[in-house]
């Protein structure tokens, strides 16, 4: 008897097929989260770069730099240079942490401007524990010797560049040096007409071209702690204007030069310095004070002219030749004229710059020594009883139309 077996294979076909097709959606599966998980990863980063680039104006999401070189201001006098968790992401944000690690990151101690930049002690892994790391070492910082010259730091930063393209050079500190070509301490150059700063840095420097291409971002100009005394507003922008001028004239260029504010309220003396810094003298500055309503510089109402434009150029003429190599900062107030309206920012605005402009034309004063502060309305009590659709007290509301100049000789 012949047993003939036939074997047909198309089940065993279809099962394996429907294996295939089960592992095949469970790859594609696992891919498609992975994807949309490395893919919101990238979105936030890309995200935490785009807030990073709103907040200091430097935009490197898609070039991040190469090198970051720290100048810190880690002497007394200044402000303990503290950082927090915001300088860690702008650390991570323009510096190109994953690829890099922490071979482009160093920094130089404004106490020890001619030394090479040091390497920060590292041996964690991962962006944002590198930029932690950092950040702690920097607020631990120490300057072992008196002293301090940040343009000397600056310039040895940027020579210490391996592309200036890449380089951001990160200032902490108050820039108040004590030696070196910007000597505040001894020169007291905040009394100094700015372009003659200028001049006397620059003919002192052989190239012009040392900060082409450098970005400097600047944390705390300005800030001080006791035994200095505090700088004023006006004090601050001279300062600012003073550094403005002297690093464009050696190659930096206007829009990668950032000050921002300190990355935190901390005013303490660090107590691990021991060393010190000459105080900067701070002496305080005048204020010549023009009503807008029965004054040489009186204007016209709700204008930028004035009333009498002779009267006013007599007026600016006799106020600069009795403050020369002044710095003016200049502030216009408004009165409301009804209770409840807002103050006028374009006319302020036009009118401080009308007085500026005398400043410039009749009283010959360098642009880079006026500053334009924001105006406001007067604080004279002009609306007793609160916000109203009524008018003002016509006797307090002309103490409020006044243009206020501060000197500072």
């Amino acid at each position: 008897m012949d047993n003939n077996f036939v074997f047909d294979d198309n089940d065993s076909k279809k099962g394996i097929l429907k294996w295939v097709l089960i592992i095949s959606a469970i790859v594609l599966g696992l891919a498609g989260i992975l994807s949309i998980l490395i893919g919101s990863a990238l979105i936030g980063k890309a995200d935490a770069c785009k807030t990073v680039s709103e907040q200091t104006s430097i935009d490197r999401c898609e070039n991040p730099f190469q090198q970051v070189i720290f100048v810190v201001g880690n002497t007394a006098n200044t402000p303990t240079p503290t950082l927090n968790e915001g300088n860690s992401k702008i650390i991570s944000a323009l510096y190109d942490i994953d690829k890099k690690g922490k071979t482009g990151l160093s920094y130089i101690s404004v106490a020890n401007p001619d030394d090479s930049p040091q390497s920060f002690n590292i041996n964690k892994k991962g962006s944002e524990k590198i930029s932690e790391a950092v950040v702690k070492q920097i607020s631990s910082s120490v300057a072992d010797v008196d002293g301090a010259d940040y343009l000397e730091a600056i310039r040895n930063a940027a020579g210490h560049a391996k592309n200036k393209e890449d380089t951001l050079i990160y200032v902490i500190g108050s820039g108040l040096s004590d030696s070196g070509l910007l000597n505040f301490a001894n020169d007291d150059l905040l009394k100094l007409d700015t372009d003659e700063v200028k001049k006397s840095v620059l003919s002192a420097i052989e190239d012009k071209d040392e900060l082409d291409g450098i970005t400097i971002f600047w944390e705390g100009i300005g800030d001080t702690v006791s035994p200095q005394k505090a700088l004023t507003t006006q004090l601050k922008n001279k300062e600012k204007k003073i550094y403005e001028a002297v690093l464009k004239g050696i190659g930096l260029d206007a829009y990668n030069l950032i000050f921002s504010n300190p990355s935190s309220e901390n005013n303490e003396v660090n107590s691990r310095v021991t060393t010190s810094v000459k105080t900067t003298p701070a002496d305080a500055s005048i204020a010549v004070i023009y009503s807008s309503d029965d004054s040489a510089l009186a204007f016209n109402p709700s204008s930028d002219t004035f009333k009498n434009y002779n009267a006013a150029k007599d007026e600016i003429a006799k106020l600069t030749e009795q403050n020369r190599n002044a710095t003016f900062a200049i502030q216009a107030f408004m009165s409301r004229g009804i209770c409840n309206a807002s103050k006028d920012d374009n006319l302020l605005r036009h009118r401080a710059e009308a007085t500026k402009n005398l400043l410039m034309s009749v009283g010959h004063v360098s642009e880079s020594n006026i500053t334009i502060e924001d105006g406001e309305i007067g604080d004279a009590n002009e609306c007793p009883n609160g916000p109203g659709n009524y008018p003002v007290v016509e006797t307090e509301a002309a103490k409020n139309r006044k243009v206020v100049i501060n000197v500072l000789k």
